[in-house]
């Protein structure tokens, strides 16, 4: 968890030069998946390698890339934060078929 928390953070960082707002593209915007050992662990060998969270990160980043510049703007960053507040508010409120942290329950 500590390593997501650092992934996060090291894209904050990266995001310090204004651009105008992104194009979409096809794919762009899709909900990212909790970071379940089980979504981390891709060949299913019972540990994350860093290959396997590196891959993730680049699939967590081209998704929030929504114009594909291989930078996120402050505009595509801005659209991650409003995406955090609603699952925030959403936890306040879960749903049936939900956690408590208003995640979709594991596979």
């Amino acid at each position: 968890m500590k390593h997501v928390v650092l992934a996060l953070v090291l894209v904050t960082c990266s995001c310090a030069q204004p651009s105008p707002p992104p194009a979409p593209r096809p794919g762009a915007g899709r909900r990212i998946p909790a970071l379940s050992f089980d979504t981390l662990d891709a060949d299913r060998d019972a540990t994350i390698s860093r290959e396997e969270f590196e891959a993730l990160a680049k699939a967590m980043f081209e998704r929030l890339d929504t114009n594909a510049d291989r930078v996120l703007s402050k505009a595509e960053y801005e659209v991650l934060q409003a995406r955090q507040r609603e699952r925030q508010g959403a936890e306040s409120s879960p749903r049936r078929g939900r956690s408590p942290r208003g995640l979709p329950p594991p596979p």
